[in-house]
C-alpha cells in the first residue's frame, strides 16, 4: 500500500489488519510519508469487514489456508464490497505442467507447514471466486514470481 500511495498522491488507503499488527503498519506507512492518507480499523478476515474501498487487495494470504477458509475470507470481502469494487489477489500461481522452482518450493512449504494450504492455479482461484459471488476478471503477470488475480462481484 505504501508504494501505491507514494506513486498516486490522490489516493487513500485502509489497512484492515489484526489489531496487534496495526502498529507495525502505521510505522511503515509513517516512514514512507503516507500515514496521513491511511485509516487503520482493526479487523480479522474471518469476521465481517466494515471498511469500504474501491480496490481491495489480499497479498500472500490465501496460500496459507485450505479452500474452505479461503471461501470464508473471500465471502467476507464480497459481502463488504460494492458492485463496482475490484478485488486484487496477489499470489504465486502454479501452472499445470510448467513447474516454476520459485513457486514449487513455496508450494511444498505450504503443504508441509499448513496441510491443505497451497499455491493455486488460475482455475482454482476462479472456482473459489465463483463459490463466493465473485468472478475472475483477469490475471496480471508481473516480472517476478507473483501474479495479480483480479475478481469482481457478480
Amino acid at each position: 500500500m505504501a508504494a501505491i500511495l507514494e506513486k498516486h498522491q490522490d489516493m487513500r488507503g485502509i489497512l484492515v489488519e489484526q489489531p496487534e499488527v496495526l502498529l507495525d503498519g502505521e510505522h511503515l506507512l509513517s516512514a514512507r510519508g503516507v500515514r496521513d492518507r491511511c485509516q487503520f480499523p482493526g479487523g480479522r478476515f474471518f469476521h465481517p469487514i466494515s471498511a469500504k474501498g474501491e480496490v481491495w487487495t489480499i497479498s500472500q494470504v490465501l496460500h496459507d489456508w485450505p479452500d474452505a477458509d479461503c471461501r470464508a475470507i473471500l465471502l467476507n470481502c464480497k459481502e463488504a464490497m460494492r458492485d463496482t469494487d475490484r478485488l486484487l489477489v496477489m499470489e504465486m500461481l502454479t501452472v499445470p505442467c510448467k513447474p516454476d522452482p520459485r513457486v514449487s518450493i513455496i508450494d511444498m512449504m505450504m503443504l508441509l507447514y499448513f496441510g491443505k494450504a497451497r499455491q493455486r492455479t488460475v482455475d482454482e482461484y476462479s472456482e473459489l471466486f465463483r463459490a463466493t459471488g465473485l468472478a475472475l476478471a483477469r490475471v496480471l503477470r508481473t516480472a517476478g514470481a507473483f501474479s495479480i488475480v483480479e475478481a469482481r462481484p457478480v
